[in-house]
């Protein structure tokens, strides 16, 4: 798996911000106000189903539990994931992961879910 550094500048910004910007290739700002237009009422990962689904994503499963750095994932991809200690969602395009966490950081991630752009 290769990586790049990603983090634009912006006051709100997080993981999902982050990733979605980058998959989508929008504005972090733009990004933030349409997911607040989905998260009326609705639980976070809830909200983030609703968004990608709205974005051309879909789920596939076949990835669940393996280690983020050992997967291949082609095309643009969002994965959730998670390590002993935090939850993290990152954007994937053709195997590089665009990110501020390291590698190193990201080594011991397993993979909850994967949204992979249609």
């Amino acid at each position: 798996m290769k990586y790049e550094y990603y983090n634009p500048e912006y006051e709100n910004m997080n993981c999902i911000i982050r990733s979605f910007s980058k998959a989508l290739d929008k504005d972090p700002e733009a990004v933030l106000d349409e997911l607040l237009v989905f998260a009326k009422d609705i639980a976070k990962e809830k909200v983030w189903d609703k968004y990608l689904s709205k974005n051309n994503f879909y789920i596939v499963n076949t990835y669940n539990g393996k280690n983020l750095l050992d997967t291949n994932l082609t095309g643009v991809n969002i994965a959730y994931v998670k390590d002993n200690t935090w939850h993290h969602l990152v954007c994937v395009i053709d195997n590089k992961i665009y990110d501020k966490a390291t590698l190193k950081d990201l080594s011991n991630m397993r993979i909850i879910k994967v949204y992979k752009q249609r």
